[in-house]
């Protein structure tokens, strides 16, 4: 439990194939059938994001937030403004200058609703994806970071229910399946036909469900040494994803299962594919996966503006996007991420309850 490096590499995974799938068109003429396959499910990767996230935020708070104070919650939701906001403002401000461009050079703008003050102001304080609005505005992926702020909001709830109810196995497991079963239920009687439908109303649920199961996953594997067939549901969950994700399953149906597996066979067992991920340039793109997340989207909409005239990208535009993603989100990380989160961390931990010390290395 205390080496996730695999993870942290998986992490960094997902978050290029959500780029890939956001040039999916431009890719087609250039991949096979099966490659553009997995492109085209990319937005699943966001799901393995909730859960790992789930996962990864009760592995460093869930101790701490069983017996909760007003200083450990302050704290707690300082940590995770300090990680997910200053990114997310800066990314925010520069999409400013995409209407401003558009108007400059005279091309279509398209959507013009995209760009409204309302929806600004709503991602400005993070609630775009709580249901106000009828389409995803200004840095479409961050919808998913608005939700993960709600489900930051119930994680002490989430604590709370785990903690006093889930003390033996079975109910451990019981309440796993309840909430793997209600995110299934949710998604048949709201009549879509996939998990990443209407985002706008469903992805708040999408979002708090699938980071509960992550929050359940740690608490099956507390202080548990090893649990049985962890390879058998790493790569089962992953073999079992891979063969579903091509038929006419609907995708809510095994994406919260399938990624929970994979998840907990991971932490509980060392494989071939552990040691893979645990590469250090899978580790490296991992560290860099935020910014890459949050920034691939105003990027590939420059890249747009500057060097396409039609619906169709050449290898080199492919390629040059890629290398400006990695070289942009490298120099973000660097010289921006870790400041600005230690920087916040600095301001608010010294104004409020318990002026509570800073660890430099404090993961968050």
């Amino acid at each position: 439990m205390h080496n996730l490096h695999q993870l942290t590499g998986i992490r960094g995974l997902a978050a290029f194939i959500v780029v890939f799938y956001h040039i999916e068109s431009y890719l087609a003429p250039h991949v096979n059938h099966i490659t553009l396959t997995v492109i085209k499910h990319g937005y699943l990767a966001v799901d393995f994001f909730f859960i790992l996230s789930g996962f990864v935020i009760a592995f460093n708070y869930f101790e701490k937030l069983s017996l909760p104070s007003k200083k450990i919650i302050y704290q707690f939701y300082v940590k995770r403004i300090a990680r997910i906001y200053p990114l997310h403002l800066l990314v925010l401000l520069a999409y400013l200058s995409i209407p401003i461009a558009y108007l400059l050079t005279g091309k279509d703008l398209g959507e013009t609703n995209k760009f409204s003050q309302e929806s600004f102001l709503l991602s400005l304080f993070l609630m775009q994806a709580w249901g106000w609005v009828e389409s995803l505005t200004w840095n479409v992926p961050s919808w998913s970071i608005s939700t993960e702020m709600m489900a930051y909001l119930l994680f002490p709830v989430m604590v709370f229910i785990l903690s006093r109810f889930g003390h033996r196995w079975g109910v451990k497991g019981a309440i796993t399946a309840f909430v793997l079963t209600l995110f299934i239920i949710i998604f048949i009687f709201s009549g879509t036909q996939s998990i990443g439908d209407n985002i706008q109303t469903l992805g708040i649920l999408r979002c708090a469900l699938e980071f509960f199961c992550g929050v359940c996953i740690w608490y099956i594997t507390k202080k548990t040494v090893n649990i049985p067939y962890g390879k058998v549901m790493f790569y089962g969950g992953g073999l079992l994803f891979l063969l579903l994700v091509g038929s006419n399953i609907p995708d809510y149906y095994y994406v919260p299962l399938t990624m929970s597996l994979i998840i907990l066979g991971s932490v509980s067992c060392q494989s071939v594919a552990n040691d893979f991920f645990s590469h250090h340039a899978f580790i490296w793109l991992g560290n860099i996966s935020y910014s890459v997340y949050l920034t691939h989207y105003i990027i590939r909409d420059w890249f747009k503006l500057l060097f396409l005239d039609s619906n169709q990208a050449s290898i080199l535009w492919i390629i040059s996007y890629v290398v400006i993603v990695l070289l942009v989100s490298h120099i973000l990380y660097k010289y921006y991420e870790i400041a600005a989160k230690n920087k916040v961390l600095k301001i608010f931990y010294t104004r409020g309850p318990g002026r509570a010390s800073i660890l430099a290395n404090e993961k968050l």
